[in-house]
C-alpha cells in the first residue's frame, strides 16, 4: 500500500477578521475591569454610591445565605430572638 495515499493532507484553515467599534471595545475594557476587580474594590465602590458595586454585592449576600445550612440559620434566628 502506498503510505501517502493513506494519510490525509492538511486541509487550509479559513481565517475570518472581525472589526469592532471604538464604543464595543471600550465595553469590551470596562467588562474585563469589573471581572478583575477585587471585593475590597467592589465594597469601595458601593461605599461611594456605584450602583452595579451594591447590585453584586446584595447578590452575594444572597449566595453564601443559601449556601447556609438550615440548622445554621434557626440558630441565628433563635439567637436574635433572646
Amino acid at each position: 500500500m502506498n503510505k501517502e495515499a493513506t494519510q490525509s493532507k492538511p486541509q487550509p484553515t479559513a481565517t475570518d477578521t472581525v472589526q469592532i467599534s471604538s464604543a464595543a471595545q471600550a465595553a469590551l475594557q470596562a467588562a474585563l475591569q469589573e471581572a478583575r476587580e477585587t471585593p475590597f474594590q467592589t465594597a469601595q465602590e458601593a461605599r461611594r454610591g456605584d450602583l452595579q458595586a451594591k447590585h453584586l454585592q446584595a447578590r452575594e449576600a444572597a449566595a453564601e445565605e443559601a449556601k447556609e445550612p438550615p440548622a445554621a440559620k434557626a440558630q441565628e434566628a433563635q439567637g436574635a430572638g433572646g
